[in-house]
């Protein structure tokens, strides 16, 4: 059986599952078959991961019953507007082109896990993360961000991945974002003056993640109130254990 119909399968199958794969099959466009044959009003994953993607159709955010979007290893470098996908709760576009955030992320008040990994983003838009409340876990790691937003301490996500980006400082608002625990900063140019007391000290962070830094773990310990996260660390992995 040729691709061509088992797309076409998958397309018939999609109403009933409310769920859509196309994923690696050489696709240079989501299928307009998919707009003619899928219920948008039933369809709630779609995945289009590894094609070669560059523009989404302006018929995608019609689909506003989607609760997982897979965009991840395409060669898109905006989006249409998504913001009427408010039930949208995953949004992937890890592995693609994007160079700066769109802003019509900032409108999906229903996301919880966001991954803008591996893109060429030079930096992060103000006001912007700070609006998705029940965002729980963002992924910015693999791009070219040299800094954080003042106000990234509205950031109410759990976990913020950082890894593999050109920092060489961490904002002292960071402390403030109120639900923050872990904190992935691999890979980047900090130093030990890099790290703001007030972070170790005064925040919810449990965990940070520095190797590869220009800081030793010796170094790391030594800043002030080290103390005070590590016993926020140990709490943790306590509560883990039970």
């Amino acid at each position: 059986m040729g691709q061509g119909n088992h797309k076409m399968e998958r397309l018939e199958r999609a109403t009933k599952t409310g769920v859509l794969s196309l994923e690696n099959i050489k696709l240079k466009s989501i299928p307009p078959e998919v707009k003619s044959k899928v219920d948008p009003a039933r369809l709630r994953t779609l995945s289009v991961a590894g094609n070669t993607i560059e523009v989404l159709p302006d018929w995608l955010p019609t689909f506003t019953a989607l609760k997982t979007l897979d965009l991840e290893r395409n060669h898109i470098s905006n989006l249409p507007d998504l913001s009427p996908l408010m039930k949208l709760e995953t949004l992937n576009l890890k592995h693609n082109r994007l160079t700066t955030v769109p802003r019509c992320v900032f409108n999906l008040k229903s996301l919880k896990t966001l991954s803008l990994s591996d893109n060429r983003l030079a930096g992060v838009p103000p006001e912007g993360f700070g609006q998705l409340k029940k965002l729980l876990v963002l992924d910015l790691s693999d791009n070219r961000i040299q800094a954080l937003p003042v106000d990234c301490g509205s950031y109410g996500v759990e976990e913020l991945n950082l890894n593999g980006n050109q920092l060489s400082e961490m904002s002292p608002a960071l402390a403030a974002a109120p639900r923050l625990r872990v904190l992935r900063v691999e890979r980047n140019q900090l130093e030990k003056k890099s790290f703001p007391p007030t972070l170790l000290q005064d925040s919810t962070v449990n965990l940070i993640l520095f190797e590869g830094n220009p800081v030793s773990t010796k170094q790391f310990q030594a800043i002030e109130g080290y103390d005070e996260y590590e016993k926020r660390y140990t709490a943790s992995k306590k509560k883990m254990m039970h």
